[in-house]
């Protein structure tokens, strides 16, 4: 695993300056996973979802893993995990494909709790994806921002609030570009940040656009697979170079 610090200034609208680099090559064993998603527990070590190679979490050089494929199998479910998020009561919220699952260290349980098919259309020709969740404290909700398709050609894509207790949905916001699926998602005190590409965007619920806030080219990422906050910090998940950038003043 390769640790660097690095200071990189740019300019206005390409996502402020990288203060270090965290090389996820080789951090979860030789299996090296398809890293999906990130965020950060109460003890501010980092939580990881993984296409195949279920949850990790990464406390410095030491890696737990936390939920292996085997445990989404035993349930029926599938193992491709899109992303993860941190809840504040010690458990982890994850999505699947077609649905939301809550792990729970404490008894090693994995359940569904919400579902992201917003309850109309036919889907038996019909289905959805997302890569894309976090939890807001605030409001003590999950989001997520699924896309609806039939026949693999894109029908419609929204914003989706879930109660955090129940899973049970609250409020689905259409956007009006339909093609837009986000890479992942974050919630800041500014409001909902969306990525896709190399490109963030804000969210401001109820609307029916995304407004682009920045590139993240200059700052050498390319493939936003994953975004957390912390401190005052962007934790972007670039999937082009596997490295996790920590992004100040953005």
């Amino acid at each position: 695993m390769r640790f660097a610090a690095l200071v990189l200034m740019v300019g206005c609208g390409t996502g402020g300056e990288v203060v270090d680099r965290l090389d996820l090559t080789g951090a979860f064993g030789p299996s090296d996973p398809e890293v999906t998603g990130v965020d950060v527990d109460a003890d501010g070590a980092l939580v990881f979802s993984t296409a195949t190679e279920g949850l990790w979490r990464l406390d410095g050089s030491d890696a737990e893993q936390l939920l292996a494929p085997e445990d989404f199998w035993n349930a029926g479910l599938s193992d491709a995990l899109t992303d993860v998020a941190v809840l504040g009561d010690g458990r982890i919220a994850m999505t699947v494909p077609g649905v939301g699952l809550v792990f729970d260290p404490a008894d090693g349980s994995v359940v569904q709790h919400f579902c992201y098919e917003p309850g109309w259309g036919d889907w038996e020709i019909q289905r959805q994806e997302t890569h894309s969740l976090a939890y807001d404290a605030t409001t003590d909700r999950l989001l997520s921002q699924p896309q609806t398709l039939t026949d693999d050609s894109p029908e419609r894509t929204d914003v989706a609030e879930f109660d955090r207790q129940t899973g049970e949905p609250l409020s689905w916001y259409t956007l009006d570009d339909r093609r837009f699926l986000a890479s992942a998602l974050t919630v800041t005190d500014a409001g909902v940040v969306l990525a896709k590409g190399a490109s963030l965007y804000d969210y401001t619920l109820g609307d029916r656009t995304t407004e682009k806030r920045a590139d993240l080219r200059g700052l050498g990422i390319h493939d936003i697979e994953g975004l957390a906050v912390q401190g005052d910090d962007l934790l972007v998940l670039d999937g082009d170079s596997n490295e996790l950038v920590r992004v100040r003043g953005w």
